[in-house]
């Protein structure tokens, strides 16, 4: 698998076009739990949260990106999370230890 790492300043080739990148001013968010997942009319809506957990064991999530996308960017965003699980879960090669 190859690491995909987005930085401004560079461009993407996505068929016989080049892309741009543009300077990043988002903040990072951690999200660890899925809020929305739906389609209509071709776009795929995807919405995420982080758990918020205090000292008052209040349980609360909050919205942290909600995403609309084309199915073709739908499928390939499941190509590249299946490629990432499969070697993120990978059991370690025992030979090529130390």
């Amino acid at each position: 698998m190859s690491d995909v790492v987005l930085k401004s300043g560079r461009t993407l080739k996505v068929g016989d076009f080049q892309w741009d990148i543009l300077p990043d001013q988002l903040p990072l968010e951690f999200t660890d739990m899925l809020l929305e997942a739906r389609h209509l009319n071709g776009v795929v809506y995807l919405s995420f949260g982080g758990a918020i957990l205090d000292d008052s064991n209040k349980h609360v999530v909050k919205p942290v990106a909600r995403l609309r996308m084309s199915l073709v960017a739908a499928q390939g965003l499941t190509q590249a999370l299946k490629s990432i699980i499969e070697d993120a879960t990978k059991p370690p090669d025992i030979a090529k230890a130390n």
